[in-house]
């Protein structure tokens, strides 16, 4: 009799993401991530006993990627550092499966009492790591991280949907654009 075929909660997590990306955040079962996998159903009931359960250990594994990837972006109060954060923003998405899988994931978590934690622990996350670097400006400083949060979210959305240049140069571009519209002064080159 053949030995089962181990497998480690990364790979379960990892072919929980290919099957999200494919088929929604609640809409992807245990069974099709054992498919994917191509192990039993049983094989991957052992590492999470429930599809919600997979989920939470996927969401919190994001927040925490997140966290540790916006930390890890220089600082600097100024339009440069604006620009730069928007290309790190834009790297981050690595790909547009990726960002529509992410995008899907964080969509299913608004909905989700368990979930919507992490959802604003990002969104808290990413509002502290703009504050970090934004100059002063002449609205209050809220209403600029809000307006650029939303500037991020937009170009986001529109490089998936219609860009050909990598995100992180795309997101550089647009943010070059806004901090014109909004006087915050940049090193042109």
């Amino acid at each position: 009799m053949a030995r089962p075929q181990t497998i480690s909660d990364e790979h379960v997590m990892e072919a929980a993401r290919l099957v999200i990306g494919r088929r929604g955040y609640s809409g992807f079962t245990l069974a099709e991530v054992a498919a994917e996998l191509g192990v039993s159903r049983t094989a991957v009931i052992l590492r999470f006993k429930s599809t919600q359960a997979l989920r939470l250990r996927i969401t919190a594994n994001m927040t925490e990627r997140f966290e540790r990837e916006l930390s890890s972006i220089p600082v600097s109060r100024s339009g440069d550092g604006l620009i730069a954060f928007a290309a790190a923003i834009g790297a981050l998405a690595r790909s547009r499966a990726a960002y529509v899988s992410m995008m899907t994931i964080s969509h299913g978590n608004l909905a989700d009492p368990e979930l919507l934690p992490f959802e604003k622990r990002r969104a808290a996350l990413l509002r502290k790591s703009i504050t970090a670097r934004m100059p002063r400006t002449s609205v209050t400083q809220r209403t600029a991280v809000s307006a650029f949060k939303a500037h991020i979210a937009g170009c986001i959305i529109e490089w998936a949907s219609e860009s050909r240049l990598p995100a992180s140069q795309f997101l550089a571009q647009r943010t070059k654009e806004w901090l014109q519209l909004a006087c915050i002064p940049f090193t042109l080159d």
